[in-house]
């Protein structure tokens, strides 16, 4: 995918995220580009074969860490 394309698919996300009254962070260590993770609250989701019919959604590592300590 290139740089445009995803630079572009991002702002679309955002976008829509924004309609949907969720907060998305633009600036700093929780700002996250476009790519085919996106983590939120603890949560890593991976649409990498989403145009397969495939999301797969599990704790991110530092979560599981983090209640196995």
């Amino acid at each position: 995918m290139c740089k445009q394309d995803c630079d572009n698919s991002g702002e679309v996300a955002n976008k829509v995220f924004e309609l949907l009254g969720w907060v998305v962070k633009s600036e700093g260590d929780k700002a996250q580009g476009f790519s085919d993770t996106l983590k939120t609250l603890g949560v890593e989701f991976h649409f990498r074969n989403a145009a397969k019919g495939e999301i797969q959604v599990e704790n991110r590592r530092d979560r599981i860490e983090g209640i196995s300590s």
